[in-house]
């Protein structure tokens, strides 16, 4: 309906799309390989935005945090504050990414393609915040 009527899409996806067997930080064109159904399915509603509308942003997100809700940070606060001890993986490396920043970035994205008629910068984003961590 959307690419009906001129409209641009703006659609978020997840890291997941990705296998995480590269050693570095992935970027947009490298090959997806989702290892569950969870990014298997991220990954069919990417293509499914793509092919219903060429007018489309898609960004991939990672390692969302927020003050609301539930997530990894918040869970990792509140446990060391109750244990003297915790443990969790080590092997696993991303960017941890603020909702907050997120919505800040969607915000702009559709003002842009708001304000810009000639705007041609479609295709897929990688957005998170700046750094690695594990």
């Amino acid at each position: 309906a959307a690419a009906g009527l001129g409209v641009p899409v703006i659609h978020l996806s997840t890291d997941y799309v990705f296998d995480g067997a590269k050693d570095s930080a992935y970027v947009e064109t490298d090959a997806t390989a989702p290892l569950g159904v969870y990014g298997a399915s991220k990954l069919a509603g990417e293509k499914a935005v793509a092919a219903a509308n060429p007018r489309h942003l898609i960004l991939r997100t990672a390692w969302v945090y927020s003050p609301f809700g539930r997530n990894f940070v918040k869970t990792m606060l509140r446990l060391a504050s109750d244990r003297d001890e915790i443990s969790v993986v080590a092997d696993q490396w991303g960017n941890p990414t603020s909702a907050l920043d997120i919505a800040d970035a969607i915000l702009h994205a559709a003002a842009r393609l708001r304000d810009d008629k000639n705007f041609a910068a479609f295709g897929i984003y990688h957005l998170t915040g700046s750094g690695e961590t594990n």
